[in-house]
Order: structure tokens, then C-alpha cells, then sequence
């Protein structure tokens, strides 16, 4: 009896179960702070990683990561939230479950976590594209991706100009989007709404079916910036299936620079995201964290570079 009593005893100073005397031991509700507090002591030389899909953009990120944790000591634990609530508050109590050394969140509604969990409590978390998040971020320029794709589609002389975008409610987008609205400021002209698309999901199905919408626009656009190269890869399809010349009838530029960019006919000019540093940065940065080392820099920021092939006019 005295060992299941010192059991019970240790559940409740954990706080997963209350004793009352007289009236027996009762479980607690989930706490997702509490079990973060109990593994904080305890390395498990696992590292939790969240991203929303396995996109082609998330390829390289992943494989700085994995460089990184491979030369520590680490095992990656990858999930995918496809930037849901609910997936990203289950899968981070399964990580914690699991008694991660931190964690690595890659999404635009990351700051559900903040609400989740305790800072004083939690295990270390680095932030990757997620702007609005204050603490330990790693970050790409993606209003000077949208910025630079869309003033060298201006420069080829087009003036009406598409925009297929991912949710301008997240921002990371919403940079992207400022980029492009600052390109056709800056060359006087104007934004014609109609011809800016929002998609739920990067996906070529999500790029070909808003490349129909802004293809039945009278007059059609000249030229469209797709704020990710596998949305371009659906506005191609549809030009093929319509038959339009690209770029004589419709000029197209994308974002991130993936290997089937330079596969496809014609070759998409894009601007190029530098996801295989953002990873090796992102697990340095963890790595830091949680060897208790002094960062100096909170958020590092990495630039874009315009790629020039064949689908905007350049080759």
C-alpha cells in the first residue's frame, strides 16, 4: 500500500491527478502546461517539428534541418498542421507527450501556441516565416519577393497585372502582397481587385482553378505574379489549356524557386526563398535555446533573388 500511495503522491505533485481524503483520487483535466513543465528537466535529444504540408518549398527547409539535428545528436519528430487550430494544438501536446527538447513551428497561425502554453514552462520554440511572431524567429523578405517579381514583370512593359495569393489574412502573405502593391505604386498604376485571387491551400489544382477566374476577366490580365511557384505550375496548365502563349499572351513570375520551376515549359522566372538556410538556422537557433546560450539577434532575416527563365519574356 505504501507504494501505491508514494505512486499517487507523485501524480499529484505533477498535477495529472487531485487526492482527497475521504473521497478518493480523482484525474485532472489535460493541461498542456503541466506536462510541459514535467519534461523540462529531461532531454530526450528529440526535436519537434510542425509544418502545414509537405509543399516542394518545405524540401530543402527540412533538409537544413535534418543537417543540423544529425551533427547534434537530434532525431526530427515532423508533423503536419495544414495550418489548422485544432491540428496544431494536438499535435503539440503529442510533441510535448513525447517529451521534445523543443520545438520548430513553421505557420501563420502560430500564435495560437502562444495562448497554449506557458513561456516560463514550455520547451525552447523558434518561429520560421511567421512575422507576427515576437520571440525567436527565423524570416524571409517576402515583400521584397513580391516587390521584385512584380516590378520585373512591369519592366517587360504589361500593365494589368494578376495576383493569385495564398490568405492575406496571414501574414506572411499579407508582405507579399504589400510587395506588389508597391511595385505597381511605384509605376503609377492601378490595382484592379478583380484580378486578385485568394487560395485556401498551395496546391497546382488551387493555382489552376484562380488562373480560371482571372482569365475570364474582360479585358485579361497581361501578366500574373503567383505569390508560390506550384500556384504558377496551375496558371501554366490552364494557358496550355487554353492554348495561350506563354509569355506572348500571358506572362507568369512565381515564388520560392523549387526544383520544378526550372522543369516546366517554359521555365518560370520566380524569386528564389533561401529555405534550405532558414532551416540550418532555425535548428542553430533551437540548439541555442536550449543549451541555455546567449542569441544575439532574436529574429534573423533572410533576402530573395529574382530568378530569370523564360516565362516572364527574359531568355
Amino acid at each position: 500500500m505504501h507504494t501505491v500511495r508514494l505512486a499517487y503522491s507523485r501524480l499529484a505533485a505533477d498535477g495529472l491527478v487531485e487526492m482527497i481524503p475521504g473521497r478518493g483520487t480523482f484525474i485532472l483535466p489535460f493541461d498542456l502546461k503541466n506536462l510541459a513543465r514535467q519534461g523540462a528537466d529531461f532531454s530526450s535529444n528529440t526535436i519537434g517539428v510542425l509544418i502545414p504540408t509537405l509543399n516542394p518549398f518545405y524540401t530543402p527547409y527540412l533538409a537544413g534541418l535534418e543537417e543540423i539535428a544529425h551533427q547534434s545528436g537530434y532525431l526530427l519528430l515532423t508533423v503536419y498542421t495544414h495550418d489548422n487550430p485544432h491540428f496544431m494544438r494536438h499535435y503539440t501536446r503529442q510533441l510535448i507527450s513525447k517529451n521534445v527538447d523543443g520545438l520548430i513551428v513553421t505557420s501563420p497561425i502560430s500564435d495560437i501556441l502562444e495562448q497554449e502554453l506557458d513561456s516560463a514552462t514550455r520547451p525552447p520554440i523558434v518561429y520560421v516565416d511567421a512575422p507576427q511572431m515576437g520571440d525567436y524567429s527565423i524570416l524571409m523578405d517576402n515583400e521584397g519577393a513580391g516587390f521584385r517579381a512584380t516590378q520585373h514583370l512591369i519592366s517587360h512593359g504589361h500593365q494589368r497585372l494578376a495576383l493569385i495569393t495564398g490568405p492575406l489574412e496571414w501574414s506572411n502573405i499579407h508582405e507579399c502582397y504589400r510587395g506588389f502593391r508597391r511595385a505597381m505604386d511605384e509605376a503609377s498604376l492601378q490595382v484592379d481587385e478583380s484580378l486578385i485571387v485568394e487560395v485556401s491551400e498551395f496546391t497546382i489544382e488551387s493555382g489552376y482553378q484562380a488562373a480560371i477566374k482571372i482569365l475570364s476577366r474582360s479585358p485579361r490580365p497581361e501578366a500574373v505574379f503567383a505569390a508560390g511557384d506550384i500556384l504558377a505550375v496551375g496558371v501554366l496548365r490552364v494557358c496550355k489549356a487554353l492554348g495561350l502563349q506563354v509569355p506572348v499572351d500571358l506572362a507568369i513570375a512565381g515564388f520560392n524557386n523549387i526544383e520544378l520551376a526550372s522543369l516546366v515549359e517554359p521555365a518560370l522566372t520566380t524569386v528564389s526563398s533561401p529555405s534550405y538556410q532558414m532551416g540550418v538556422e532555425a535548428m542553430r537557433m533551437l540548439l541555442r535555446l536550449r543549451n541555455g546560450e546567449h542569441i544575439p539577434r532574436k529574429k534573423i532575416m533572410f533576402d530573395t533573388e529574382l530568378v530569370l527563365r523564360q516565362s516572364c519574356g527574359c531568355g
